[in-house]
């Protein structure tokens, strides 16, 4: 594999954490939407979205992420098919149950993780050596 992949595990478990938290949110937002007035549920859903999206972009240094234009397109497709299949996600119909919203918000956690990993995690693209090319180092006073 030409990459190695470099995060920081303490803030990916931050970031996921927050991610769970927020989204486990929208379970009692989502049980009460036709009780409370349009205009409070969908700000309701956009100041959530947007505070996930803080969390995504927070201590990333964009310009850092990919090692050159292979790894970044990698990046973009893989977040395509992410949003893709967030959307799926979103559009199941789990019912009024709370077992079954949960398990829904348990998919779309999982879905906004890898997310997270492909706007977190940097690619370094690996130095490529041939077989038997290794520098040759020489230390003083060792061999003479």
């Amino acid at each position: 594999w030409p990459y190695r992949f470099e995060y920081s595990r303490p803030v990916f478990a931050a970031k996921a954490l927050i991610v769970v938290v927020l989204s486990y949110a929208l379970l009692p937002l989502t049980l009460y939407k036709e009780r409370i007035a349009a205009e409070l549920y969908t700000g309701s859903l956009v100041a959530l979205h947007l505070l996930i999206l803080v969390v995504y972009v927070w201590r990333v240094r964009v310009r850092e992420l990919d090692g050159d234009a292979k790894s970044l397109a990698g990046r973009l497709c893989g977040l395509a098919v992410t949003v893709f299949l967030l959307l799926l996600a979103a559009n199941i119909n789990a019912g009024t149950s709370i077992p079954g919203l949960a398990v829904k918000i348990a998919l779309i956690c999982l879905v906004h993780c890898v997310i997270l990993a492909f706007v977190t995690v940097r690619a370094v693209r690996r130095e490529h050596r041939p077989l038997g090319t290794e520098p040759l180092v020489i230390e003083p006073g060792v061999g003479a």
